[in-house]
């Protein structure tokens, strides 16, 4: 890094700045322009200000330049050299969540077979307890964490929204007094809708998703 030849730079700079803002206080309107001779006065200093701030900034990028050609040859390399393993990693969190999910759908079903039970025994006179919301499942709830040798990985919800036939999507909505306009599959407004807690769209399949990341 040619530290010295910056320093030679930043020091042409800031000796060129002290004379040309004398310059600009003493021309520059007090408080707006009036006439003519203001609109020209403050074209010049307009003009005179970005040539120099111009200057400025070519001699900037020519000194940092070669320090970004040699960063982006070090992440490019870096890159190269971790990409199995960020791979591997892919692979394993995309299998875990997959799992995940597995599990999460086995629990629904269980509870969603078990509160029909229950309300057919209601039904039939068998049960006398209340219809049930909710039963706690027998199948074992999805673990929190999995723990290993080094750590811990937990998993992170998170909700995914993707659009199935843009035919169907609704070209206008309202949600929490926003206005949205959906002409086309628009990924940012998508996910600002999920974000504000929209779960069904048509057109769309919206689903929770548990993300493995790495604990401490």
């Amino acid at each position: 890094m040619d530290t010295q030849k910056t320093e030679v730079a930043l020091v042409k700079a800031t000796n060129e700045i002290n004379p040309m803002m004398e310059r600009f206080k003493a021309n520059f309107p007090s408080s707006e322009i009036v006439n003519d001779e203001g609109m020209t006065t403050a074209a010049t200093i307009l003009d005179e200000g970005r040539k120099w701030l111009k200057v400025q900034d070519d001699e900037r990028k020519e000194l940092v330049g070669p320090l970004n050609a040699h960063v982006k040859w070090i992440n490019a390399r870096y890159g190269a050299v971790t990409k199995p393993v960020s791979d591997v990693i892919d692979m394993a969190s995309g299998m875990m969540s997959a799992r995940q999910e597995v599990l999460d759908a086995a629990v629904e079903v269980e509870n969603r077979r078990r509160i029909a039970e229950e309300a057919k025994k209601t039904a039939e006179g068998t049960s006398t307890s209340p219809i049930p919301e909710s039963i706690a499942p027998v199948v074992p709830a999805t673990p929190n964490k999995v723990y290993t040798q080094t750590g811990n990985v937990s998993f992170r919800e998170s909700w995914v929204i993707e659009v199935l036939d843009i035919k169907q999507l609704p070209k206008t909505l309202k949600v929490a007094g926003q206005d949205f306009v959906l002409v086309k599959p628009d990924q940012p407004i998508l996910n600002k809708l999920v974000s504000l807690g929209v779960r069904e769209l048509k057109g769309c399949q919206i689903r929770k998703v548990k993300t493995p990341v790495r604990g401490k």
